[in-house]
């Protein structure tokens, strides 16, 4: 990658000599390799935004995501980025449209005409996401504390329709989302619990922590559920990380639960 970089800074200042899905690409390789190369990126957001209106979605979404991934806020580029889509938004995929949504959850962006458009379009179409996509924008709008009804509602009813083909992680983030806002919604709640429990125990630490602190959150005693979240943290409590410990122990605190065998996990 450092000879990547040492070859291509040179030529980015010819910015006309890079296509916007080569500029994409390349930001795309470097955040997944978390190879940050500032004046290589510097050149790569200057070239998109000069280029932006050529963009596609799939441009615009793939180096929205890019410089998220990397932490990396370039002011110019954000907004080039932002009006370019609001224009095509339209066109937009579900994946391109869960990209966008984590890059602004994820680099703290609240941009409402972006949100807006965001959830304008994406609402009518949900039922036609790929289903991590569906609880991925959930995710990013409850990130960012935005709380759009016809967006969570379109959710709700989206993911009832799917839920018997979401992941444990899609099923996490969705509670996540709803109890992050403070959203009660009964049936979808239900129903996320039904379909967690059979594959509690190939969930991920941050996917069990996660999904006991959502239903804490709305205060929802479902003791099926907790009995499982438990089984499957005690098996594996030694290998959390400190966040998953603690989030898992101040759920069952706050829905008053004394699990002993737990508590003793965790002490241990």
């Amino acid at each position: 990658m450092h000879a990547i970089s040492s070859a291509a800074s040179p030529t980015l200042g010819s910015w006309y000599q890079w296509q916007p899905p080569d500029l994409s690409n390349t930001a795309w390789s470097m955040a997944r390799l978390q190879f940050s190369d500032a004046p290589l990126l510097d050149a790569i957001a200057a070239a998109s935004s000069k280029r932006i209106s050529e963009a596609t979605p799939q441009n615009l979404a793939i180096t929205a995501w890019s410089y998220a991934q990397l932490r990396i806020f370039n002011a110019p580029l954000r907004s080039a980025i932002a009006a370019s889509s609001i224009a095509r938004i339209s066109d937009f995929k579900s994946q391109e449209f869960s990209n966008l949504a984590w890059a602004c959850a994820r680099q703290k962006i609240l941009d409402p005409p972006l949100r807006e458009a965001i959830a304008a379009a994406a609402r009518p179409r949900l039922i036609d996401f790929e289903l991590h996509h569906i609880s991925s924008l959930a995710w990013s709008f409850a990130k960012r504390q935005v709380f759009h009804q016809p967006l969570f509602d379109a959710t709700a009813s989206a993911s009832l329709a799917l839920l018997s083909e979401l992941g444990e992680q899609s099923l996490s983030n969705t509670a996540w989302a709803f109890s992050q806002l403070v959203l009660h919604n009964p049936p979808l709640l239900n129903a996320i619990s039904s379909s967690s429990i059979p594959i509690i125990s190939e969930s991920s630490a941050q996917s069990l922590s996660n999904t006991a602190w959502s239903y804490a959150k709305l205060i929802i005693h479902d003791a099926p559920l907790l009995q499982a979240i438990s089984a499957a943290s005690m098996r594996r409590c030694h290998a959390f990380p400190k966040q998953e410990i603690a989030n898992t122990a101040w759920a069952f605190a706050k829905l008053m639960v004394a699990d002993a065998p737990l508590r003793h996990s965790i002490s241990s």
